[in-house]
C-alpha cells in the first residue's frame, strides 16, 4: 500500500468522504462510538496519526483549532454536550490531549493510563518532587481546597503557586488526577480562568439572597 491509498482510506475511516462528513451531534456520536476514540481538533504539532471530530466536520484533512469557524463553535459544545448525553467521555485521554472516547472503549483506555507505582515514575523523572508532595497530601488528607492542598504541599506564596499548577499538569499527564478545575461563584473570574488557563471543568455557584431579589 502506497501513501495516496494509505490517504483515501484514511479519507473513508475517518470521515472524510463527503458522503460520511458529520452535520449533527448523533452524527458526532455514532463516529466516535465507531472508531472508539478521537481528536477534538488534531494536534498542531503531534506525531501521533488520529482521526479528527472537526476534520470529520469539515470533510477536509489538516484542519486545526486555528482554523476556527462556525462549525468549530459546534463542536465546542458537542464536547460538553455528548457527555452529558451520555454518548461519550471528553478530556485529556490521549497524550495530554482533548480528545472524544466512546463509553465503550473508556475502560480500556483508562486501564491503561496512569502509573501503578507513583515511586517509581518519580524516580524514573516522570513526576517532579511537587508533584510528588501534592499526591502524597491527597493520598493522606483526601481532597482538599486549592489554598489548603498548597500549604500542605509547602507550595503556598506566589512563587509556590507558578509551581503548584505546573505539578497538578504533571499529575494530570501521568493519568495520577483525571481532570483539574475550578469552583468559584463569579462567572467573570471563570472566564478569565477559561481564557488563560487548561482546565477540564468548572463550576458555577449560583447565587441568590434577599439582598439578590
Amino acid at each position: 500500500m502506497n501513501l495516496r491509498q494509505l490517504e483515501k482510506l484514511r479519507a473513508q475511516n475517518y470521515g472524510i468522504a463527503p458522503a460520511k462528513r458529520i452535520r449533527t451531534m448523533p452524527d458526532a456520536a455514532r463516529f466516535i462510538h465507531r472508531l472508539g476514540f478521537c481528536w477534538l481538533f488534531a494536534p498542531a504539532h503531534s506525531s501521533r496519526e488520529l482521526p479528527s471530530l472537526f476534520e470529520a466536520m469539515k470533510g477536509k484533512r489538516g484542519m486545526q483549532i486555528n482554523d476556527w469557524d462556525s462549525d468549530a463553535e459546534k463542536i465546542w459544545v458537542w464536547k460538553n454536550d455528548l457527555p452529558a448525553a451520555h454518548r461519550a467521555y471528553y478530556g485529556k485521554a490521549l497524550a495530554g490531549k482533548p480528545a472524544l472516547v466512546s463509553l465503550e472503549m473508556l475502560p480500556n483506555l483508562l486501564a491503561t493510563a496512569g502509573e501503578a507505582d507513583l515511586e517509581q515514575l518519580y524516580t524514573r523523572g516522570g513526576i517532579s518532587y511537587e508533584a510528588r508532595k501534592i499526591y502524597h497530601a491527597l493520598d493522606s488528607l483526601g481532597p482538599q481546597p486549592t489554598m489548603a492542598l498548597r500549604a500542605a504541599a509547602g507550595l503556598d506564596g506566589k512563587d509556590g503557586n507558578n509551581r503548584y499548577h505546573r505539578a497538578l499538569d504533571e499529575l494530570r499527564a501521568a493519568g495520577v488526577i483525571k481532570a483539574i478545575g475550578v469552583g468559584v461563584n463569579d462567572w467573570g473570574i471563570l472566564q478569565r480562568f477559561a481564557a488563560d488557563g487548561d482546565f477540564d471543568c468548572f463550576m458555577l455557584a449560583g447565587r441568590y439572597t434577599l439582598l439578590d431579589h
